[in-house]
Parts: C-alpha cells; sequence; structure tokens
C-alpha cells in the first residue's frame, strides 16, 4: 500500500523547479541517466528538470512525490527540510560554476 507523503504546496514546487531547472543547465552530463523509476525507465538530470516543469504529468507526480516523501520523519534519519534537501544540488551547482570558471 503507498505511504501517505504531504502535498507540497507552490512556494515548494517553484523552489524545486527552479533548482532542478539550475541543476540540469549546469550539470556537466546532463542528458547521462542518473536514476531508475520502478519502472525501469532511466532519468537524467534534464528529465528531471523537464518532469518538474510539468508538475501534472506522470513523470512530474512521482518527481514531487520523491521530494514529498523525503520529508517525512521516518525515524531512520534526522528529518529535512525541503531547504536542506535542495542544497546538495545547488552544492553541485556552485560547484560546476566555479569549475568552469577555471
Amino acid at each position: 500500500m503507498p505511504r501517505e507523503v504531504p502535498s507540497l504546496n507552490g512556494s515548494q514546487v517553484s523552489l524545486i523547479v527552479k533548482t532542478l531547472t539550475t541543476w540540469a543547465e549546469n550539470h556537466p552530463y546532463p542528458n547521462l541517466p542518473i536514476a531508475q523509476s520502478v519502472d525501469g525507465s532511466e532519468l537524467t538530470p534534464a528529465n528531471m528538470a523537464s518532469a518538474a516543469a510539468e508538475p501534472t504529468s506522470p513523470r512530474g507526480r512521482l518527481l514531487f512525490r520523491l521530494f514529498a516523501a523525503g520529508l517525512i520523519e521516518d525515524g531512520v534519519e534526522p528529518p529535512e527540510t525541503l531547504e536542506q534537501i535542495l542544497s546538495d544540488y545547488w552544492r553541485d551547482i556552485d560547484y560546476w560554476r566555479a569549475e568552469r570558471i577555471r
């Protein structure tokens, strides 16, 4: 049975879209698969940004569900805020931008 996950509000969705779009734009390999979905399809950074830009699409709904599930306290890891989760993406973005300047 699927687990209940919280709904994301508009500002959270916007923050995810902005982050994933910027992340994909700066990723050194935006078309390289980095994750595999349950249905066997592979996701690239570019696919993830496209899915985020279409939150009502099947992939968009799945992507936002994954982010929402990350906000649930599970007793295994300390709970994180969305900003903390997305900070990993921004750390990558800052690193890639700095590498391009060198």
